[in-house]
């Protein structure tokens, strides 16, 4: 799903743009996402006002790049997502809910975003949208190490963050997420870590296998309890992890600010219309779950 970067091209100068903004895609790129970023702001009108723990996850977001938001989908959204991975009945190591039988779980879906909608407002300072919602299930198995098991960057515009649902208990032996945080990861990017293409990121991993060895407390595991939901920087090191036992039930979430609130036909066009790129080329135009209003 990765949009094709002029890295491959001028390594120098995706180093130093990576140096400079956390990701490869330069200065063009990130100016037009913080204009778009800009307006997003000023068409916001706040009409909820966060508890001081929304304020501090935000605080959080902002600081380290990661946050533990709270137990918020229900039991019964947990169940049915498991139902409906038990009737698919696959134990690979990576399966998904086909994208045309999604769109059952929207409506709740959409009910955990709202409720954690004043943590995302407060931290971006505007409304959010999603990009896209896919649900996934893992179980142990072998994975390649130029894949999204390996350590990596999504190489993403900073106004990417990813929201993830666990719909299951997900600890350090099932799959946990695992990230270090903003201030270690910019100093890893300043190091030189690079994980754009396949041969850089294969390349790359003994750096921060090695740094990882050296430096084990500052890997951050975001076990939760099922109904779970964190929400991340997409530009944080960080990996997904074969479990080791059991399996991992999750929803992740690709975000980004909006000019409007967000609706459930978005949620719902988000994790059914075909997936095709990891973010909008555009920011101002959501191919996936929506057009967006140009100002």
């Amino acid at each position: 799903m990765q949009v094709v970067q002029l890295s491959s091209i001028f390594p120098s100068l995706s180093k130093k743009s990576t140096s400079l903004y956390g990701h490869s895609l330069g200065k063009g790129v990130q100016q037009s996402w913080d204009e778009f970023h800009t307006a997003c702001q000023a068409a916001y009108v706040a009409d909820r006002k966060p508890t001081a723990e929304q304020v501090k996850s935000a605080q959080d977001l902002h600081e380290l790049g990661q946050a533990n938001l709270g137990v918020k989908s229900p039991a019964s959204l947990n169940k049915a997502v498991s139902d409906a991975f038990e009737k698919i009945g696959s134990r690979e190591l990576v399966s998904y809910i086909p994208r045309d039988e999604a769109g059952v779980f929207a409506p709740a879906i959409f009910q955990v975003l709202e409720s954690v909608a004043p943590v995302i407002e407060e931290f971006y300072g505007s409304y959010y949208q999603p990009y896209w919602i896919s649900l996934q299930q893992n179980f142990p198995g072998t994975a390649s190490a130029a894949s999204s098991f390996a350590w990596h960057i999504d190489d993403n515009p900073r106004q990417l963050m990813k929201i993830f649902i666990y719909f299951n208990d997900v600890g350090e032996a099932n799959g946990a997420f695992r990230a270090f945080t903003y201030p270690v990861s910019k100093n890893l990017l300043e190091a030189g870590f690079k994980s754009w293409s396949e041969k850089l990121r294969i390349e790359s991993q003994p750096m921060i296998n090695d740094y990882y060895a050296e430096h084990p407390t500052e890997l951050k595991v975001l076990e939760g309890k099922a109904g779970t939901v964190l929400m991340f920087d997409n530009n944080l090191v960080h990996k997904g992890t074969p479990p080791r036992e059991g399996f991992r039930h999750l929803a992740q979430i690709e975000i980004y600010p909006s000019m409007t609130k967000l609706t459930q036909e978005q949620v719902l066009l988000s994790m059914t219309n075909p997936l095709t790129s990891d973010y909008p080329p555009e920011p101002r135009i959501n191919d996936l779950s929506g057009a967006q209003l140009v100002h």
